[in-house]
Parts: C-alpha cells; structure tokens; sequence
C-alpha cells in the first residue's frame, strides 16, 4: 500500500469516528439538557408535580437511551456480519491463492497458513497453526526443516537476497528440499496498525523453479553462442585489418572506405559479443570480481583517454571536477568499476548533441562512501521509461530514433558492478533537458557484500 493511500485511509477513518463522536456528544447535551430543564420547572410546582415532571422526563431519557442502545446493537451487528462475510472472502481468496501465504505475529506464532504453503512445505496446517515456531523447530522432526528455512533463512543452505527499496519488504531466493527440491522467493512483509507499529509478518512463498530454469537455458545458450560467435568474428577483424594496412596488397581509397566500414561493423558486433557474455556470467554467478587498494581518480582519468578523440570529434567539451582534498585509495575491483565508468561515459557522447558538455564529478559522501557523478546536455530520457532504464536490452524511444545502434545492455551490466561493490546507483532527467547519472561506492571495505548479491528481480531479469 502506498503512503499515500494509508494517509487518505487515516483521514476516512478520523472523519467517521469524529463523525460518531460529535452525534454522541450531541445526544448526551440534549439529554442533560431536557434534565436541567425538568429540574428547574419542577422546583416551581408541588411534590405531585414534581414527580410527574420526573416520571415524564424518566421516560423521555428512557425511550431516547433504548432507542439508541437498539440502533447501536443494529450497527454493531450489521458491521460483525459484515467483517465476518469479508473475513471469510479473505480466506477463500487466501486458500486459493498460487502462492504460499503465512501470517505470524511478532513472537513468530503462526496465525495463518493456506493450503499452498502447506503443499510447499510439507506441513499440515493442524500441526502449526498457533505454533510458536523458533530454530529448534528441526530438532521436533524433519518435516519442520523448510518451514525453519522459510521462517529463518540463515538456517538454509544457500539463499541470497533480493534488493528491493521497500523499507517494510524482504524478499529472499533460496532452495527448499523438502518435501520436493524447489526454488523459492520468499517476501516478508511487516503489517502495521494505523499508528505504524509492526504488530506481525506476512510472508508470501513463490515457486521460481520454472523461471530459474528458463533462465539458465537463456543464459547457456548465450553463452554458447557469444563464444561461438568470438573466433569468427575475431578472424575477421584481423582480415579487415591486413587489408586495410595493405599488408596483402595496395587498396583504392574507395576500397579503403569500405573495408573501414566493414571494420567497424564487425567491431560493434564484437562489442554486443562481449556484452551478451558479460550477462550470461552475471546470470549463471561467473562474473568474477577481483578487489584491491585502487585510486579512483586515476582510474576515472584512464577512464576519459579512451574517448578524447570521439569527444573532440563532436566538439564535446568534457570537464572534470575532482575534490580538493586527497582521497584514499579504495578497494574495488578496477577491471570493471572501469568498464562501469566506460559505459556512462560511452552513453554521455552518444546522446549529446555535437558541441555539448560533459561533466565528471567527483566527492566524498561523508566518510562512508565517494560519488561520481556523469552530468550531460543530451536529450535526456522520458520520466515513464525512467524505471526500465536499468532493464537487458531497453533503450529509449527517443534515444533509439536519435542512435538506432546499441544493445541495451550497458547499463544493465553497468548496474550489477556497482550493486556487487556494495553502491548505488540512479539517475537524474528529464525528457531533452541532459541526463545525469550517479553512482555511489563505499570507501570502505566492511561496507562491500563479501559475497555477490541477487540482483535479478531488481533490474529486469
């Protein structure tokens, strides 16, 4: 549920109950008002009088308090018929539901747990339904040991984390072998009261087997294909290469334009070849990372040589604003935070205009982290694609009329290196008002994951 939902929500229930609150206060000064004006008249007349005065007020309030005592017993009524019909339609939903479904509360007391999570688990809804389920839940039998794993992931033989930016959401893959080896994603949501106090959980069991499976028949034929596609590709080059050296002969200068042009085409392929195998590895858990003590303004510098000349041939200016103070040396892995800088870089002349600017910007985020910043004057990126920028092969609508070329995959590649560094990233546009992007790295090596993190679901996999 959004905030913004849960505040209108509040605002919905604070007007009824001021509502109910105002009719009430209203009924009790009518009340103590017929009284008062009762009393008063009563003191005029004789005791006969006074007593019918009372008696008739007595009736009065009689009649108006059994009056409201019905209509409240009604509304009380009407309103446990209605909870307990939208209660039940809950449970119908909730049992037929495609995924596993386990409410507990704070003490780790099951409260609910529908017929899927049960077939998941192997367990019987009987047997722990009200159960406090703690670690030492194995040691009452083997049946219990996914439903453990489910509850305290640490007790799993292998699980990863999912990054989400959901502060009240968990979302964890792991393998469950009991009663059947499956995938799982399992979701923990914490559920709160109108005041925002956590009063229990709501974990949400899918089965990922099948996407899993998918996922690594794509990845192996990738793999297969990219490296199938590398040694004739790499032939090929090297032919374009002698000929255009004229290491076999004299060329035309017409004949030497066209075998440029043919070079460059088999570079960009190359170029996608290494790209589509750098996802294949990051998707099968092979994109190796090597980290060591690194200057990252050295390495942003070597980072810029690479495109000096592509940047003066569209006459764009590129600036670098690196901090006053000395930095230290962070560790990292300088192989690809390089490729990670290359590849916002690259997009940066891509999509600036001829006679543009770009600026690098470089500083310290307190003591924990650096961030570094690639500011353009390009065409920017439309504000409803900004959320898939981070997905395999997407490419803007208008970035693609502008450079039909590119695979959309840079960023995607460019992301993963950055979340494994223990960073963040994220950018800053607006639909032809230049783009900026940011990324942040710890510079710190406790603040680096020590091993690599799931990152599959958080950017398009």
């Amino acid at each position: 549920m959004k905030e913004s939902d849960e505040v209108q929500i509040k605002k919905i229930k604070r007007k009824r109950f001021l509502s109910v609150l105002w009719k009430n206060i209203f009924i009790v000064i009518f009340l103590a008002f017929i009284s008062s004006f009762v009393w008063f008249f009563s003191s005029y007349g004789g005791v006969s009088e006074r007593l019918r005065l009372l008696s008739m007020s007595s009736v009065l309030v009689f009649v108006i308090m059994t009056f409201m005592v019905i209509k409240n017993s009604i509304t009380t009524a009407r309103t446990l018929e209605r909870v307990s019909q939208e209660k039940k339609q809950t449970e119908t939903i909730i049992s037929h539901l495609i995924n596993g479904v386990i409410e507990y509360n704070r003490e780790f007391k099951i409260l609910l747990i529908n017929p899927k999570a049960e077939e998941m688990l192997g367990i019987k809804k009987e047997d722990v339904l009200g159960k406090k389920v703690t670690t030492d839940i194995i040691r009452e039998g083997e049946k219990y040991e996914s439903l453990a794993s489910v509850m305290y992931p640490a007790l799993a033989d292998d699980f990863s984390r999912v990054p989400v930016d959901r502060k009240d959401l968990k979302v964890i893959e792991m393998k469950i072998k009991k009663p059947y080896e499956i995938d799982v994603q399992v979701a923990t949501i914490q559920l709160t009261d109108y005041n925002g106090n956590v009063y229990g959980y709501l974990k949400i069991i899918r089965d990922i087997s099948r996407e899993k499976a998918i996922s690594e028949t794509k990845s192996q034929f990738i793999s297969i294909a990219a490296h199938q596609l590398r040694t004739p590709l790499s032939a090929t080059k090297w032919i374009f290469r002698m000929l255009l050296d004229g290491d076999v002969g004299k060329v035309t200068e017409e004949q030497k334009d066209l075998l440029q042009k043919g070079y460059d085409s088999n570079e960009r392929i190359i170029g996608l070849v290494g790209d589509m195998l750098s996802v294949a590895r990051i998707e099968e858990g092979r994109f190796g990372y090597e980290f060591s003590a690194v200057d990252v303004i050295d390495l942003i510098k070597r980072s810029l040589i690479t495109y000096e000349l592509k940047a003066q041939e569209k006459k764009i200016k590129i600036e670098l604003d690196l901090p006053k103070e000395k930095l230290n040396p962070i560790k990292m892995d300088p192989e690809k935070i390089e490729l990670a800088v290359s590849n916002l870089i690259d997009n940066a002349l891509k999509y600036t205009p001829d006679s543009g600017t770009i600026k690098i910007t470089l500083k310290k985020e307190g003591d924990d982290y650096i961030k570094v910043s690639v500011k353009d004057s390009g065409v920017g990126i439309p504000k409803d694609q900004v959320d898939r920028l981070f997905h395999k092969f997407f490419r803007g609508t208008n970035v693609i009329k502008m450079q039909t070329e590119g695979t959309g995959l840079g960023l995607f590649i460019t992301k993963n290196i950055i979340v494994r560094h223990g960073g963040k990233i994220w950018v800053e546009t607006s639909d032809g008002d230049g783009t900026t992007f940011n990324f942040t790295l710890p510079a710190k090596a406790s603040l680096i994951p020590k091993k690599g993190t799931n990152i599959a679901h958080s950017i398009g996999f």
